[in-house]
């Protein structure tokens, strides 16, 4: 699933190079930009014989003549390659966040809630009605919730209550 996610990012920087760049270098470098993508986000290891594994074994490039020469082509132009730096990193594992969901994005009330993995110890109820992030509730994987909007309805109070118990729960092992 993460590897379907990673795709849409992947698409949005063709995007964005064929904007800059035009549609003829951005088909041009496809699998070049590919190749780079994916060592950024450590799907495959800066290691010639693991890369062209990686694009043979995944069925990215069919013709072993065209893996070797994207794989040549990645090793003479990585120094003017960009490296991702921590912050875009995060950024894309946050994208990645909402597209793939604990509990999918649904629409109750008036609000469009859903619950994504914050941290080792905790899941956020998110409510993105407004077009941004509002974090309406924390909740422990230890047990517990930590409500950050008094404004919620009733109903909505309710969704929260009923996914923590029911759906959470199991996700992580705990039994009432």
């Amino acid at each position: 699933m993460k590897e379907i996610f990673e795709s849409f990012n992947y698409q949005a920087l063709l995007e964005v190079i064929e904007e800059q760049q035009g549609k003829t270098f951005m088909m041009e470098n496809a699998d070049l930009l590919y190749l780079w993508y994916c060592v950024q986000r450590k799907q495959v290891k800066e290691n010639r014989e693991l890369m062209i594994k990686y694009l043979r074994e995944n069925r990215i490039l069919e013709n072993p003549a065209d893996i070797v020469r994207t794989v040549n082509r990645y090793f003479k132009f990585r120094n003017l390659l960009p490296d991702l730096n921590y912050v875009q990193q995060q950024r894309l594992n946050r994208s990645n966040q909402y597209l793939n969901p604990v509990v999918p994005f649904q629409p109750i009330g008036n609000k469009m809630l859903g619950i994504i993995e914050q941290n080792k110890e905790s899941y956020s109820v998110v409510d993105i009605s407004e077009g941004k992030e509002n974090i309406v509730a924390v909740l422990f994987k230890k047990g517990g919730i930590s409500w950050r909007n008094n404004n919620l309805h009733p109903f909505e109070m309710k969704w929260v209550l009923e996914k923590n118990k029911k759906d959470l729960k199991k996700k992580i092992g705990v039994l009432e």
